[in-house]
């Protein structure tokens, strides 16, 4: 996953743009997206929905919401690629900023487990 320079906030607010999102260049073989005077090497590839959890600010309850990633294609090397906002981790339901609150309120001020989950998971009973 390519990280954009839109928040999980902005990116909740609406969706960046094909054109918004893509890449400056290509993370596998490294070609510009947009070269001078030449076609478009990264090619938006459709979309793919995320979920992510946890509080969006401090001090907030925490939310379940949908994101939509946007996808990308490389003309050179041929690799698909999902961007998505700051702060998404890939393969992790919970953003950073939920992950590091979850660590400091377990492991700095030594709160139970089941308190950080409540605080944390929009899913917890």
């Amino acid at each position: 996953m390519v990280p954009s320079v839109f928040s999980i906030k902005i990116w909740l607010a609406r969706t960046p743009t094909v054109e918004e999102a893509r890449p400056a260049r290509c993370p596998c073989c490294g070609v510009a997206s947009r070269p001078l005077g030449r076609p478009l090497n990264l090619h938006g590839h459709g979309q793919r929905e995320r979920q992510v959890r946890g509080p969006l600010e401090i001090g907030k309850a925490p939310r379940l919401a949908g994101l939509w990633l946007r996808r990308y294609l490389c003309r050179c090397c041929q690799a698909s690629m999902t961007v998505g906002p700051l702060g998404l981790v890939a393969h992790r339901l919970f953003s950073i900023a939920a992950l590091g609150l979850a660590l400091c309120l377990w492991g700095c001020q030594q709160e139970a487990a089941v308190q950080v989950r409540r605080q944390i998971d929009p899913l917890s009973y």
